[in-house]
């Protein structure tokens, strides 16, 4: 996001966001890395789960979220982790943030 499409408070819900502010671009013909996270279901709690990919090109100036694809050729690799580090916010306004709504609809409208 450029700076100049930084969000200002009250902050928009992401499904507005992502109606009026996401971008999409369609590249073609581009080498580069896809990294791939999947989240368990038993973790949905914590992330939406299933599979969430992003790209980066090999010149490092395209890349995002990713919706869709078709490779023509490529290699992957496999790594299972089994611990991470969490890093909260220490401010106020994510100390009284009321994360009991369940988002999955409003996830799944947006993907």
């Amino acid at each position: 996001m450029k700076e100049s499409e930084k969000q200002e408070k009250p902050y928009k819900e992401f499904t507005e966001v992502a109606k009026v502010d996401q971008k999409v671009f369609n590249y073609t013909n581009q080498s580069g890395t896809i990294v791939a996270v999947y989240f368990p279901e038993y973790m949905s709690e914590l992330n939406m789960h299933g599979w969430h990919l992003h790209f980066l090109n090999d010149a490092k100036d395209k890349g995002g979220h990713v919706l869709g694809l078709t490779m023509k050729n490529g290699s992957g690799g496999m790594d299972t982790i089994q611990e991470f580090d969490m890093i909260l916010p220490q401010s106020e306004s994510f100390a009284k943030m009321d994360f009991s709504e369940n988002m999955t609809a409003k996830i799944n409208s947006v993907e």
